[in-house]
C-alpha cells in the first residue's frame, strides 16, 4: 500500500471500467474534492434547508470508508459550523405533511 492509499483510506479503485480517486490539492478557500456525478457548479452556492435554514455547499469529500461522495456545507445562521452529508441524501426529495420537496433547494 502505498502513502495515498494510507491518508484515503484506500478509496482510489476501480468501478465499471471508470477510475475514481481522491484528490490530493485542494484549491484556497474551497473543498472541492472528488465531485464524482456531481455538479462542481454547485460549490459555493446558498440552498434552503426544507425546514428553513440557510446553507452554502462548500464542496464534495469521499468518505474513507465507504467512498460514498459526500456534501460539505455551512450553515449561514448562529456559529457558521460545517457539516458533512451523504450526497445522494442532500439531493434527495423528502415528504412531509403529504408534501414530497428537496430536502436542499438552491436559495
Amino acid at each position: 500500500m502505498n502513502l495515498k492509499d494510507e491518508i484515503h483510506g484506500g478509496c482510489e479503485r476501480r468501478e465499471q471500467g471508470v477510475r475514481h480517486q481522491m484528490s490530493t490539492t485542494i484549491p484556497t478557500g474551497t473543498a472541492r474534492v472528488c465531485a464524482g456525478e456531481y455538479d462542481s457548479a454547485l460549490i459555493g452556492r446558498e440552498f434552503v434547508h426544507f425546514k428553513g435554514g440557510r446553507y452554502r455547499l462548500v464542496g464534495y469529500a469521499k468518505d474513507s470508508e465507504t467512498c460514498e461522495t459526500m456534501v460539505v456545507y455551512q450553515a449561514l445562521y448562529g456559529d457558521g459550523g460545517l457539516w458533512v452529508r451523504p450526497a445522494k441524501m442532500f439531493f434527495e426529495s423528502v415528504t412531509r405533511d403529504g408534501r414530497t420537496m428537496p430536502r436542499f433547494r438552491p436559495a
